[in-house]
């Protein structure tokens, strides 16, 4: 069974949580807003807070009684928090609920770093974008980038949503609203302690944010942070929006598609258990045609996306692999 091994609601805001970087207790320059150290700035530059038990992370414009010497320079200030040196873990499943910034040029993260101070790897857990609402950014950093962008299909600044990393020997899995979203292979060198970090700052011109209104005042909220030392609780069907490519199913799997997506291939696909769910689309079932690929496994186009099953023949499959906007097929 997994333990919980952090559980933090937000109610106080003290332990394991740092507002700076233990090398760093000015703040840090962060793109184009700087990571502020709360205690040297007057109250109006305090950019963490807590609100009925949701941590607030803030970016703005600098106030006039903040010397711009006083912020590396800059002028805007973001929030961060992280636990460098109070809580770090090898392996398991960070979670965290989080209504993400809104606003052109602001960008809030959700991450991990090595307790020893190297650099990479880094595990982004979550990266949304205000001015890309509906985009989330997965990466692992481990000297190559891994950076998948999944479509979300609702707008990300608006209300909180889950994001969690399951962080294993052998792979590493992102979810979102406890549906797997990316997976890949754990490097073989990623198997040291890793702390949180949770932040909000502005772009640049030349990063994906681009630069904020200077009268844009925009807010990070974080509702919980949960760490476990293992999934927990793992469904025994798991939906996975198919956002990449190629993608290998695991037993039990509900697979979503809808014609906005890119073609797909999906390794392993079992006509036992696993489903495909082909949402948004006027298809009936009676219209739902299966063709064979070259190599004679079964292929669906669904308004010019291709879904590939390799390995998988057309009569190998029974209505009960099929759903359409949720719902089964209703002829048996």
């Amino acid at each position: 069974m997994a333990k919980l091994t952090l559980d933090e609601e937000f109610n106080t805001l003290g332990t394991p949580w740092l507002p700076v970087y233990p090398w760093s207790q000015d703040g840090w320059p962060t793109n184009g807003s700087w990571l502020a150290n709360p205690t040297l700035l007057p109250p109006d530059g305090n950019p963490i807070s807590l609100s009925n038990g949701v941590l607030v992370l803030s970016d703005f414009a600098r106030p006039a009684d903040v010397p711009q010497a006083a912020i590396g320079g800059l002028d805007r200030i973001g929030g961060q928090v992280l636990t460098q040196n109070l809580f770090a873990q090898t392996y398991g499943y960070f979670e965290a609920s989080i209504q993400m910034p809104a606003g052109h040029g602001e960008g809030g993260a959700f991450w991990l770093m090595p307790q020893d101070g190297s650099w990479p790897p880094e595990i982004d857990i979550a990266e949304v974008s205000g001015n890309t609402p509906n985009v989330l950014v997965n990466s692992l950093i481990d000297g190559s980038v891994t950076n998948p962008f999944v479509d979300s299909p609702v707008d990300l600044t608006q209300g909180f949503h889950t994001y969690a990393v399951d962080w294993e020997p052998t792979t590493i899995t992102w979810y979102l609203d406890n549906k797997q979203v990316f997976q890949t292979a754990t490097p073989s060198d990623l198997n040291k302690p890793m702390y949180i970090i949770l932040s909000l700052n502005s772009g640049t011109s030349e990063t994906p944010e681009g630069v904020a209104d200077p009268s844009l005042v925009s807010r990070m909220k974080v509702d919980w942070v949960h760490v476990y030392d293992s999934k927990p609780s793992p469904a025994a069907s798991e939906i996975v929006d198919l956002t990449n490519h190629v993608i290998d199913a695991s037993p039990g799997a509900t697979f979503i598609v809808d014609a906005t997506r890119p073609d797909v291939t999906i390794n392993g696909f079992d006509p036992h258990s696993n489903v495909i769910d082909f949402e948004g689309t006027p298809l009936d079932f009676p219209n739902l045609l299966g063709s064979s690929a070259l190599d004679g496994s079964a292929m669906f186009d669904l308004g010019g996306t291709h879904v590939s099953l390799p390995g998988v023949t057309l009569d190998d499959l029974t209505w009960a692999n099929f759903h359409i906007n949720g719902a089964s097929n209703p002829f048996p």
